[in-house]
């Protein structure tokens, strides 16, 4: 039937703001409902609304906002199922040893066939394990007054910043075996927004779920399988699946992730740190890519490289969600990852997402690496990038006020652009760089770009900044880039005594200063750890 807008106070809502509006709408018949109204007075009370778009005051509090009307009717008691009394949680001692006395609750899962709905790409025997991911609510907000809340200025349309696409923490719960004709039983954590993956025998991503689970404790849900039709119904079989027969499969949460909390410092930048930084990183940048732990604007030197410099974003159809031409023609990105603002609302395509979509595994080899990577490792960065590249591990931030809370090119206190940036850098920036690389941006707020910009600057070592090195001479240690019109070859700083190009080595030093003050959670000296729900 489509949507109805009904409400004309407001001709449209969109990701903004308001002060006051209607929420909350509880359903009385197909013509009335309840909903909750803070306009004009900005205090939120209930009222009775309809198609019509008339309404009708039936509470309110002369101080306290009221929200989520509901209607209640005497209904008989069900009856109670026994045996789910004895099965809210798992008994500490059923549960891997990281979780608390108090176990986390859980509910199962029963899987019929993972193989209805992937389509003949995937071959029946592919699928060994589903891997439970977790989306963890955000917990960061800045309350100005006791009723107020700021949320903040954003960078990449996130406050706070979180990575380049996903805009949540991310928590993997481990994997569960999927038998021989597709099926699969196991616990799942209840109370928490929970979905799945189905994987290869690398740990490796083939259908992704992109919608969310979540289970009370206890409860007991069955899947037909892995993005089948919403019109199917569950085979009519009398022979029960092969994982129906056994006990559900208990999860547990990797090794080198000890809560589960998908960080790139701490699950993938040492397995960069093991195998690649030796070529790429620092002063020797082996095809112009740093894989560096070195802290860059926002995130560090080897995140912005493999998702900014590399230019992996690649924009979706947001109906069908296959792959823009323009975008196709491309081809396959060193690291596949959604933008959550422009994510397909379709159906995710079979390898069309995550680790199968991207060229960074086949880096992951003894050819290239000189020496075999450990599956391990290897699985380290598959689950990231199906997790949809997270950076940060925690919503907790030290620069309020900056672009998506973590800007270290912006004041700490104010949010402006930082003094060093603007009187110092910028001036020289805009005099001899500008002309080829276009307006940097200083003021982080609203910023969104995927063009590696954000890795020019390193924070930890500056000397190392692609702001400075990339048009350095080579006899001075640099990269020596700098085409002329003729094809000529003349590098903007013949050496380091250039007085430019120490007027931006001192500013992004008086940065790097300043960052070290003011630590972000990805940096030693972070004031604001806590463990995230």
């Amino acid at each position: 039937m489509g949507f109805d807008w009904i409400t004309q106070e407001f001709s449209t809502i969109g990701d903004t703001q308001h002060p006051w509006g209607y929420r909350d709408p509880f359903p009385l018949d197909e013509q009335r409902f309840l909903c909750a109204y803070g306009g004009p007075a900005q205090r939120f009370r209930l009222f009775l609304h309809d198609l019509a778009d008339r309404q009708r005051l039936l509470y309110e509090d002369a101080s306290l906002h009221c929200f989520f009307p509901i209607a209640l009717s005497p209904v008989a008691r069900p009856p109670s199922i026994a045996a789910y009394a004895s099965d809210l949680t798992e008994s500490a001692s059923g549960l891997p040893e990281e979780h608390p006395a108090d176990a986390q609750p859980m509910g199962t899962c029963v899987l019929l066939d993972v193989y209805q709905g992937l389509g003949p790409a995937i071959q029946r025997g592919r699928v060994k394990s589903i891997r439970i991911m977790e989306q963890l609510r955000k917990t960061e907000d800045i309350p100005v007054t006791p009723h107020v809340v700021e949320f903040g200025p954003r960078a990449y349309d996130q406050s706070p910043l979180m990575s380049y696409a996903t805009y949540y923490a991310k928590r993997c719960w481990g994997e569960v075996p999927v038998e021989a004709d597709g099926s699969a039983h196991f616990r799942v954590p209840a109370m928490r927004e929970i979905y799945f993956q189905a994987c290869d025998d690398e740990g490796r991503e083939l259908q992704r779920m992109t919608s969310a689970a979540q289970l009370m404790p206890g409860e007991t849900i069955g899947c037909v399988g892995c993005h089948e039709s919403r019109t199917t119904a569950p085979p009519t079989s009398a022979k029960v699946p092969i994982a129906a027969r056994r006990a559900p499969s208990q999860p547990h949460k990797p090794a080198w992730a000890p809560d589960g909390i998908i960080d790139f410092v701490s699950v993938v930048q040492p397995v960069l740190d093991r195998h690649c930084v030796k070529c790429h990183g620092g002063e020797r940048v082996d095809g112009g890519y740093d894989l560096s732990g070195d802290k860059s604007r926002f995130f560090n030197m080897a995140y912005d490289n493999l998702l900014g410099r590399s230019q992996s974003y690649r924009q979706h159809n947001m109906d069908t969600g296959e792959m823009l031409p323009q975008e196709l023609a491309k081809g396959k990105p060193l690291v596949h990852f959604f933008w959550l603002l422009k994510t397909p609302t379709a159906v995710n395509h079979v390898l069309g997402s995550g680790s199968h979509a991207s060229r960074l595994p086949d880096f992951l080899t003894a050819e290239h690496c000189g020496a075999p990577v450990p599956p391990e490792d290897c699985r380290r960065v598959y689950t990231w990038i199906d997790a949809n590249v997270p950076y940060y591990g925690t919503y907790a931030t030290s620069r309020p006020r900056s672009g998506g809370k973590r800007d270290l090119c912006a004041d700490p206190l104010t949010g402006e652009p930082a003094e060093w940036l603007a009187k110092d850098f910028m001036p020289v920036y805009a005099r001899r760089c500008a002309s080829c690389h276009g307006a940097y941006p200083t003021d982080g707020r609203l910023l969104t770009c995927w063009d590696g910009r954000t890795a020019w600057l390193n924070f930890t070592r500056p000397h190392c900044s692609a702001a400075l090195t990339a048009h350095l001479a080579k006899s001075a240690g640099g990269r020596g880039i700098n085409h002329q019109a003729d094809g000529t070859a003349i590098p903007m700083f013949a050496d380091t005594s250039d007085a430019d190009y120490q007027t931006m080595l001192h500013a992004l030093q008086t940065g790097s200063r300043q960052a070290l003050d003011t630590p972000g959670p990805d940096m030693p000296g972070f004031k604001f750890t806590r463990r995230e729900p």
